[in-house]
Formats: C-alpha cells, structure tokens, sequence
C-alpha cells in the first residue's frame, strides 16, 4: 500500500495521463496535482495506525454485541425466554439437504457455467 502511495505520481504520468490524453486529446495539469494526492493518501494511510497508538490505552474493548442482548466474554448471550445460549455459527438446520457438502458441487458448476456464459456473451457484445 505504502509503495503504491509513493509510486502514485509515477504510476499517474506513465499510465493514466497518456490514457486521458489518447481519449480526451488534453489532460488537465495532472503532473501538478499528483504530489498533492500522494501526500494527501499517505496522510490517510497513515491516520489508522497512528490513532491506534494515540489511543490504544484510553480504548474501551466491549463484548460482542448480540442484538441488544448483552454477550459474556464467553459468547453467552440472553436469548428466547431468559434462557442463556452460546454464540455460534453453523449450519444446524437440514444439514443433510443444504449442508456444504451437498451444495458445493452443483454450485461450483452453475458458478462455472454462469461465468462461461457471462464471457460469451461478452464475447459476443463486442
């Protein structure tokens, strides 16, 4: 991220301004403008890390939030008639008709077949 912060302005007057002046015939004084973009994106690059470590003692670290029923650090929360449930994530509901194992297969090929469709069509477009 950093490289392509710093290779910017060169990345913009070999690439991107022959481009705009093949399309446009004139570009709009990029070369100037691509210093202060650079600095403008390596100070937003750089907003993130500096700021966790201006605030990273003062931060609070709460517990997942579950819907507006408070978790426990043990992801239990407060679930249907008080009961207390653990947090999970799966696939308990007929596992044996739309478990992953029997839906990989036959969506990987519709995947497939819809993405060779797509590119003929594309193909076909142009």
């Amino acid at each position: 991220m950093i490289a392509a912060v710093l290779l910017f302005p060169v990345i913009s007057s070999t690439l991107i301004e022959p481009y705009v002046l093949a399309i446009y015939g004139v570009t709009a004084l990029m070369a100037q403008a691509n210093v202060a973009i650079m600095l403008l994106m390596m100070t937003l690059l750089l907003v993130l890390p500096i700021s966790f470590l201006l605030f990273r003692r003062s931060a609070k670290h709460l517990p997942a939030y579950m819907g507006g029923r408070p978790a426990t650090p043990d992801l239990h929360f407060a679930g249907s008639l008080g009961l207390t449930r653990e947090a999970q994530t799966r696939n308990y509901y007929l596992t044996e008709y739309f478990g992953e194992a029997k839906l990989f297969l036959p969506g990987a090929v519709i995947c497939t077949v819809l993405i060779l469709v797509s590119w003929a069509l594309a193909g076909v477009a142009l």
